[in-house]
Formats: structure tokens, sequence, C-alpha cells
């Protein structure tokens, strides 16, 4: 996925916490972490986004992907 990422690129992942050990759970974020420096983590209850990026994710990222996920055809999907 990295090498597919233009750059200013991000990737995210989503995944639950629910049913996983924290020994999973520490598995998951540092293997996400080896492959991509900057890295943030959003919870919503049991349920994380990770986003990662090969450049350090700032507020521009932020609010590209909030406009992007606000559209009516990807909030209906």
């Amino acid at each position: 996925v990295k090498k597919k990422l233009t750059t200013g690129g991000l990737y995210g992942q989503w995944f639950h916490t629910y049913s996983i050990s924290d020994r999973t759970f520490g598995l998951i974020l540092n293997t996400f972490r080896a492959a991509f420096p900057h890295v943030r983590v959003f919870a919503f209850g049991s349920d994380l986004l990770l986003l990662g990026a090969t450049e350090e994710i700032g507020r521009t990222h932020l609010s590209r992907l909030a406009e992007r996920m606000g559209r009516p055809e990807v909030r209906e999907e």
C-alpha cells in the first residue's frame, strides 16, 4: 500500500478492538507504525481508524479528509 501512495497521500485502515487481546492490538499498531512513519489513530467506541502517511499528517490532510468524507456519495457508502 505504501508504494501506491502519492505525495501527500493517506492510507486508512479500520479495525475493531473487541475480541482481540492487548498483544494482538499492539502487534497491529506496531506493524502499521513500521510501515508508516506518521500515524494518527481515531477511536469510535470499539472501532478504530488508523491513518498512515509517509509525511506528517497535518491539519490540511485532516481537513481534506473531512471534506471528502462529508460528500453524500461517500457518506452513503
